[in-house]
Parts: C-alpha cells; sequence; structure tokens
C-alpha cells in the first residue's frame, strides 16, 4: 500500500509512515506533525545512511516527538541569537552526544554531571551541535568535539541507525 502526500508530491510505503508516527498517538501529535514526520522519514530513507544525516535525523525525531535512541543523549542547547542580540525562538539548537560504547547492543547512556549545563567528556564521547528552525531543517555546525577518533564514533553512529532501520 502506498500513500501519496500531495504537499510534497512523494509517495511513502505504508510500513515507513507506520514507523514515522509510531509514537505520535501516545504523545497526541497532531494530523499536520504525523504529515511532518512521514516527509522526515521519507527524506532520510532516501539518502544514503551518513554521519550527517543520521544526526539530523536524530534531533528532527527529538524536536518533533522527544524520542532519541537510547545509546545517545539529545538536550536542548538554546536558542539563536537575531542581529540585536535577542533571542530568535524559531531557530533551536540541540547537543547530540554519542559515547563511545555507544555502538555496543545493550548500551544506556551514562548520566552526565550538572543540571541545566552538561559536563563533556571528550575522553569518552563526542559532542555534535545541530541546529533545526521551525520548518524542521536540520544543521549539522559542528564535525564532533572528542578528544578521540572521530572516524570511530561516525562507523558507531551509523551502525546504531542501521540497527534500527533493520530492527
Amino acid at each position: 500500500m502506498r500513500f501519496v502526500l500531495v504537499n510534497f508530491n512523494v509517495s511513502v510505503e505504508k510500513d515507513v509512515l507506520d514507523r514515522a508516527c509510531c509514537a505520535a498517538t501516545h504523545i497526541g501529535v497532531t494530523c499536520a506533525n504525523w504529515v511532518t514526520i512521514a516527509k522526515h522519514y521519507w527524506d532520510f530513507t532516501m539518502t544514503k545512511y551518513t554521519p550527517n544525516s543520521v544526526l539530523a535525523s536524530w534531533v528532527k525525531e527529538f524536536h518533533l516527538c522527544g524520542d532519541f535512541p537510547n545509546q545517545v543523549k539529545i538536550m536542548f542547547d538554546g536558542h539563536a541569537e537575531n542581529d540585536d542580540g535577542t533571542e530568535d525562538t524559531s531557530q533551536f539548537c540541540y547537543a547530540v552526544f554519542v559515547h563511545k560504547d555507544s555502538g555496543q547492543e545493550d548500551f544506556m547512556f551514562p548520566e552526565h554531571e550538572g543540571v541545566r549545563w552538561i559536563s563533556h567528556r571528550p575522553d569518552e564521547e563526542v559532542c555534535y551541535s545541530v541546529w533545526v528552525n521551525e520548518e524542521g531543517d536540520c544543521d549539522v555546525i559542528s564535525d564532533g568535539e572528542t578528544n578521540l577518533d572521530i572516524k570511530l564514533f561516525e562507523k558507531i553512529i551509523v551502525d546504531i541507525e542501521r540497527r534500527y532501520q533493520e530492527g
């Protein structure tokens, strides 16, 4: 079965739509957000698994539903600033943490120290900054802050997403 999303001029396989809307009924997501989530999943399935596309996918899902894989931690990190120095509440920044052990099958992300601001552990994890606007467009703005080999984290990110998509 295929659904045609007229607003986006794409068709979506039923299982993609089902996955996209998996948590929506539990948290009261509106019909308009269902379409946004479905579009996000369609866009993601049409791209190659790259660390940036996976990070963007996770942050979009977190931004819309508050959900993300247990192997990572995503936190709101503030809003953008307008030219006059005021807060731009239409631009959201998220910090995405991936631990060096995140690729292990049943890994649960360890708690960070701190309440409002997180104490980053560059000897154990990487932190990416990802911006999202009100339309859900994402931009990964950092190459990842860590003292470890970034290639290790790029592989872990893609492996986590592949396991999720295949499962």
